[in-house]
């Protein structure tokens, strides 16, 4: 007892301050570093320091060299430990005190779990820690790089990352890390600063990999890491799908898939991100072109059949997200750096909206070209002399077939094996009779297809210059053995126009047009027109169109002059030019107008009042104004400028950049590096009013083929052209130079000598 007494004695003896006297009531000032080693020099008890010290606290920090010299001086164990439990107190306070600086709070952080790793606050620090981290991270590095996205900037945003990756940071952290530079490396490949799209793709599937866990790391609460957890993802998405379009074979429908995850997060950057919805615009593009590519492979007259609505059964779903992207794009776009992509977007949408699309709901794709030549067939029939002398002779039936015959095969295409001429006056196998016309009818489908319906884009002309009656609603053609005594004879003698549509309908063919200088005996009927058409709604054909020598009420006359039935006379002369305007091509607008003009008034001339005979015209299908049926051939056509010719002449060349990730300037000194340039004597000019040759280049946005087109400016020729698959401007100089050094020294080669 009287050694504690003795021990208490010197404690306040060593404590205490001669200066000032501590009054009973104040609280007893925190031990000096001084005082500690005093205690421990005395050789205080180790208990009883161990207590002053936690009752009076450090009025010091306790650096690991002093502690350790306190050791060496004689520190027991139970000071040692009091010791550190206020170190612990005061490293813990200095942390929660720094509010200001993120990264000195993560270094506090970082050295109070080092020197304290034990600790009951170890879990709040480590979860400081976490927040400190990414507060560095994303608030000064990555800002800096979303604010001034380019190679300075992400070069310190990997910097800083792969710092914080090296020091084995937790799950959470590491993946919200590696989310950012997967983003920042795609961004920088996009913009043409950064070309390693496998670590950028490595950033992704690390932090996909960090992230498949649901379950938070320790120390993270569950709402905290869902909310890191859906932020990261939504980027990482976006970033999968920004890979997938850019790798060698795009996979459109994967991309797809990972950017509308991107989109669905509703709270992830992605949602609102403009880049996610153009990069999906891009991918439903790639599906949209091949889709078209393969419906426009189909024949026009078959694109309303199976295939071609199955096709529009994708066609137009797509179509509609493309529209909605596009918008999206457009609406979440505004100033600075999406400004371009706003741009973008809308001229694609207008492009895309004013493009003649395929499978528009409540709209025709009208037929504007007739099928190849091959595929061109011809049925002319002409009858002049009738068995049944009441059906009258005609004089000029025959001839007129044979006019239009030769005609269709010089002007329309028709190859001369594909015409079938049934007249008066040929070998009784081509005498148009009933029963030859029925054969023809009858053989007609495998005629067309070859035997083969699949597919077939085939194109039928029927002409006819004969008799026609029209009995009980009912529509008869004469052969030259019909009888007209009474309707049963007719309809058994006779070739009904309904006979001759089933026909055609059987053989498949997809393009028709009648051709009928009747009506000599009857005038035109309003039952007989409507026999002449078809359902293309319900694809009958997908187009016809039928010609008729005269109006409805009106006859049909031979011109004593021309020896030629009025009409067909026109037809021909339409077909050889008459009907032609500046171009060579002659339209079925054109003949139609040609006929409805010249007929009238030739019929007026050479029959006089009673010639009223005004042809008709019937169409469904065609784009009769684009539509060309006939070549007039006024001459040879005027040459086209040669590019070998254009190339070998030209003396410079200017280089146009359509983007802006490409300065001319790169390009042209990537020009000059090559040997074969400077052979080539072209001067580089940046006058485009003084080159000779154009270089126009194209980057279309967050693609990475770069397409050029060389024009010849003088004659407005294309003489070039091709594509580089590049991911930066650095990278696409050299090799676009080389591929355009290679085509014009391919067009400078000399030709083969002229014999």
């Amino acid at each position: 007892m009287p050694n504690m007494f003795l021990t208490l004695f010197i404690i306040a003896a060593l404590i205490s301050s001669p200066a000032k006297a501590t009054l009973p009531s104040q609280e007893p000032a925190p031990l000096s570093l001084r005082q500690v080693e005093q205690l421990i020099e005395k050789g205080i008890d180790d208990e009883v320091i161990a207590r002053e010290i936690r009752e009076r606290g450090l009025a010091f920090r306790l650096a690991m060299a002093t502690f350790e010299q306190l050791v060496k001086r004689g520190a027991g164990e139970m000071t040692r430990q009091a010791l550190m439990q206020q170190e612990e107190r005061a490293a813990y306070a200095a942390y929660l005190n720094e509010k200001q600086d993120p990264q000195k709070r993560l270094a506090l952080g970082m050295e109070f779990l080092r020197r304290h790793p034990q600790s009951e606050r170890a879990g709040e620090v480590e979860s400081g820690n976490r927040r400190a981290t990414l507060e560095i991270f994303n608030n000064i590095a990555y800002k800096n790089f979303s604010a001034n996205p380019d190679a300075a900037s992400l070069s310190r945003l990997l910097a800083v990352g792969s710092e914080i990756l090296s020091q084995a940071p937790d799950r959470a952290v590491a993946a919200q890390v590696t989310s950012q530079l997967a983003l920042g490396t795609g961004r920088g490949m996009i913009g043409g600063f950064y070309n390693d799209l496998e670590q950028s793709r490595a950033y992704a599937n690390q932090a996909l990999e960090l992230l498949k866990e649901k379950t938070p790391p320790p120390g993270m609460d569950q709402e905290e890491y869902a909310k890191l957890r859906d932020n990261s993802l939504s980027i990482l998405y976006q970033c999968q799908g920004l890979y997938l379009l850019r790798q060698p074979n795009p996979d459109a429908e994967k991309a797809i898939d990972f950017l509308s995850k991107a989109a669905e997060i509703k709270g992830g950057p992605s949602a609102n991100d403009p880049n996610t919805y153009w990069l999906r615009a891009l991918a439903y593009d790639l599906i949209y072109q091949k889709l078209i590519e393969e419906y426009r492979a189909i024949p026009k007259g078959r694109r309303a059949g199976k295939r071609g609505q199955s096709l529009c059964a994708k066609i137009t779903p797509i179509s509609n997200q493309l529209v909605e992207n596009y918008a999206r794009v457009i609406g979440l776009s505004g100033p600075g750096a999406s400004r371009q992509l706003q741009e973008e977007a809308l001229a694609a949408l207008k492009s895309f909206s004013g493009a003649d699309r395929p499978c528009l709901t409540g709209r025709t794709e009208l037929i504007d070209e007739l099928p190849a030549e091959e595929n061109r067939f011809a049925l002319v029939i002409g009858v002049e002399d009738y068995i049944d002398k009441r059906a009258g002779k005609l004089n000029y039936a025959a001839s007129d077939a044979r006019a239009v015959a030769d005609a269709l095969e010089q002007r329309a295409g028709f190859h001369k094996d594909k015409i079938v001429l049934l007249a008066t006056g040929e070998p009784p196998e081509r005498q148009p009779l009933r029963s030859v016309i029925l054969q023809q009818l009858a053989i007609l489908s495998d005629r067309v297809s070859g035997g083969n319906h699949a597919d077939q884009d085939g194109f039928l002309l029927i002409y006819f210059a004969g008799h026609s009656l029209e009995r009980g609603g009912k529509s008869y053609l004469l052969p030259a053995d019909a009888v007209i005594g009474n309707d049963a004879l007719l309809a058994e003698t006779a070739v009904g126009v309904e006979r001759i549509k089933e026909a055609i309908r059987a053989s498949d063919v997809s393009q028709v047009m009648f051709i009928l200088d009747a009506f000599r005996q009857e005038p035109l009927s309003e039952a007989f027109t409507r026999g002449l058409t078809f359902d293309t709604r319900n694809q009958e054909v997908a187009a016809f169109a039928t010609l008729l020598a005269t109006g409805v009420g009106q006859f049909a006359y031979e011109s004593q002059s021309k020896r030629q039935g009025v009409f067909t006379a026109a037809f021909i002369e339409a077909l050889k030019g008459r009907a032609a305007g500046a171009g060579r091509e002659i339209t079925l607008d054109q003949i139609v107008k040609y006929l409805q003009t010249t007929v009238p008034a030739e019929a007026q001339r050479d029959s006089g009042a009673r010639g009223e005979q005004r042809p008709l015209a019937i169409i469904e299908g065609y784009q009769s104004d684009d539509l060309a049926l006939a070549v007039f051939d006024s001459g040879a056509p005027p040459a086209k400028p040669d590019p070998g010719a254009l190339t070998r002449a030209a003396r410079t060349i200017h280089i146009r950049s359509k983007t802006i990730y490409l300065k001319p300037k790169l390009l042209e000194d990537e020009l000059l590096k090559l040997p074969d340039f400077k052979e080539m004597g072209l001067k580089i000019t940046g006058d485009p009013k003084e080159a000779d040759l154009v270089m126009e280049v194209t980057l279309p946005f967050l693609t990475w083929m770069w397409t050029y087109v060389v024009t010849h400016q003088a004659s407005n020729t294309p003489i070039a052209n091709g594509k580089i698959r590049e991911i930066t401007a650095g990278t696409a100089s050299p090799k676009l130079a080389r591929d355009l050094v290679t085509s014009l020294q391919a067009l400078r080669a000399p030709g083969p000598p002229k014999k």
